[in-house]
């Protein structure tokens, strides 16, 4: 078994190396393909995680990640259409195909859809009976004050630049994260 899922996780780090080419020489040029690209290679990353420590990944976090993924590349995204639209400057070819009009419906899509899908995937029965809770929707809120911050954090303040630097410097996104951590080890244990 050990040894299918080495081969599994090498042939997905393959095919992410092969997207890679392709996105850095191509496809990055391409709107919309130029965001799911970016979201799709966080999945391929978790998924290559997963086989090579045995850990089963659920569609419901294949789905979750690449929501928030493609969330954050479209706050990154439009951070690039606010500072073509101020200093007429591109960093990105694709960005001539995006206005802040479009970017923000994107946001407003995903970040509805993300959240739904948090929603279904903490109420449906066979997550409960497998973390034995009928309490993780309490969880809900702290992903909802998360995805708010984010929204803030590109929609008022424009600086989704970088979502490192946001994970690293945003007080509001880290104590929303460990109380996210927090609530759920309280209710499994």
């Amino acid at each position: 078994i050990i040894s299918s899922i080495n081969v599994n996780a090498a042939f997905l780090a393959l095919i992410y190396f092969f997207i890679n080419l392709l996105y850095s020489s191509y496809l990055k040029r391409i709107p919309i393909l130029d965001i799911f690209i970016i979201a799709v290679g966080f999945v391929i990353r978790i998924m290559i995680g997963g086989l090579s420590s045995n850990i089963l990944v659920s569609n419901w976090m294949i789905i979750l990640i690449f929501l928030l993924s493609l969330f954050i590349a479209t706050s990154k995204r439009r951070d690039d259409v606010i500072h073509y639209n101020k200093n007429s400057k591109i960093n990105r070819d694709v960005v001539k195909h995006y206005n802040l009009d479009f970017i923000n419906f994107c946001l407003s899509s995903i970040a509805g859809v993300l959240l739904v899908s948090y929603l279904m995937f903490i109420m449906q029965d066979s997550t409960i009976l497998k973390f034995r809770s009928n309490y993780l929707f309490t969880t809900f809120i702290f992903v909802l004050m998360g995805v708010l911050r984010l929204a803030q954090i590109t929609f008022v303040y424009e600086e989704s630049g970088s979502p490192v630097q946001i994970i690293l410097n945003d007080k509001f996104i880290q104590v929303t994260l460990l109380c996210w951590v927090f609530s759920f080890l309280i209710i499994l244990y």
